[in-house]
């Protein structure tokens, strides 16, 4: 069986194009520079990927359609390689049992995992690269010439840590929540009954954009097609009902985190969706307690406004979430290196051994994180342990 070859589909224009042109308001015609800068960067990347793959021909990725093939951490890399067992490559069969990756896949999995990481992303699908702030969070760097002391520093870097792993537990709650992935398989339906020259691109945000900026997303056209149009507001109500920034990928969310405060002016595109927002005049003094009281029963009443499950509103056990997260994940970058038919026997086995490595936890917490993620994903949420983080 023959490796897997992504093939390039990079639209000419794309309403993601235009959105980012579009966040301040400019003009359309600040557009075409954007385009032109956005064209050079996707051209390296897929002349790097070319020479990834001229150096590692029998790399091969089968990631379910329309999903991008993800790196896999190095300790996962080095815990598959040391599976023991006959010598075995992916697409061997299903009647095979795993086996550690020779050499050979090993430094293939590193050189993948590295040219990511050189662009910054998590994986790579379609012509482009995948980048996700839900699975790669960088340890916050102090600003040059931030004026705050070391200690209003680490206190910031705290916080923003913190905030990480609420917005990364909000991505592994809705990965392993059934009426959530039921929604989000409708939406890709519908991307993907859209003419493929206008089928928006990765990573799908928000298209709230005045009219002049759909002149540069068109080609000249000066609006989108109805279709075009009318999955954008399926899309923006999709994200507002979830509270997303972006989908990265089909199976890869990004949850909008705090702004505290918000620096966008009102009105302006780029404004969260699906925010509860409170307005707290200078003057206004609130008691302890108060303001956070009066926001969680703003969320929660969101939350059942727009048919959210009240769990996802105000959402307990983060941490867990995000280990959930990093389990499912990983589970499905080890599972994408064979076809669907063909997976081994034993790749559980592999994958919770891999996992236990790359999360650095005990086999057992991870036989738990496995049990957790399948009672949810089969629509009975479990009782969550709490954790470090949480």
């Amino acid at each position: 069986m023959t490796a897997h070859r992504f093939t390039v589909e990079i639209p000419p224009a794309t309403l993601d194009g235009a959105l980012r042109n579009t966040l301040s308001g400019e003009p359309a015609d600040a557009g075409a520079g954007f385009f032109h800068s956005t064209f050079n960067q996707a051209t390296g990347e897929l002349q790097a990927y070319e020479d990834f793959r001229q150096l590692y021909p029998a790399w091969a990725a089968y990631p379910p359609d329309g999903c991008p093939a993800y790196a896999l951490p190095a300790a996962a890399v080095g815990r598959l390689a040391a599976k023991g067992g006959r010598r075995a490559k992916p697409g061997a069969g299903a009647t095979r049992a795993f086996a550690g990756w020779d050499a050979e896949r090993v430094a293939a999995e590193r050189a993948f995992a590295a040219w990511c990481d050189n662009f910054q992303a998590v994986g790579y699908a379609a012509g482009a690269m995948v980048r996700s702030g839900v699975l790669r969070f960088p340890a916050p760097l102090r600003p040059p010439g931030l004026a705050v002391s070391d200690v209003a520093w680490r206190e910031i870097r705290d916080a923003l840590t913190a905030a990480h792993v609420r917005v990364k537990g909000a991505a592994g709650y809705l990965l392993t929540h059934p009426p959530y992935l039921q929604e989000v398989g409708a939406l890709q339906a519908a991307w993907r009954a859209l003419r493929p020259p206008a089928r928006p691109s990765f990573p799908l945000r928000s298209v709230r954009l005045p009219a002049y900026a759909f002149k540069a997303a068109t080609g000249g056209a000066g609006r989108a097609p109805a279709a075009v149009e009318t999955f954008a507001g399926r899309l923006e109500a999709f994200l507002a009902k979830w509270g997303l920034m972006s989908l990265a990928a089909w199976d890869l969310p990004d949850p909008q985190g705090p702004l505290a405060p918000n620096p966008l002016p009102h009105g302006a595109p780029a404004q969260p969706l699906g925010a509860v927002t409170v307005t707290v005049p200078t003057h206004f003094r609130y008691r302890t307690g108060e303001l956070a009281g009066r926001v969680t029963g703003l969320q929660k009443a969101r939350a059942n406004d727009e048919g959210v499950d009240a769990a996802y509103a105000m959402l307990l056990h983060p941490a867990q979430y995000g280990r959930m997260l990093d389990y499912l994940h990983l589970e499905r970058a080890v599972r994408s290196r064979y076809p669907a038919d063909a997976q081994p026997r034993g790749i559980v086995g592999a994958v919770n051994a891999a996992a236990a490595a790359a999360l650095e936890v005990t086999p057992d917490s991870v036989v738990t994180l496995r049990k957790y993620v399948l009672a949810s994903l089969n629509g009975k949420p479990p009782v969550l342990r709490r954790v470090r983080g949480d």
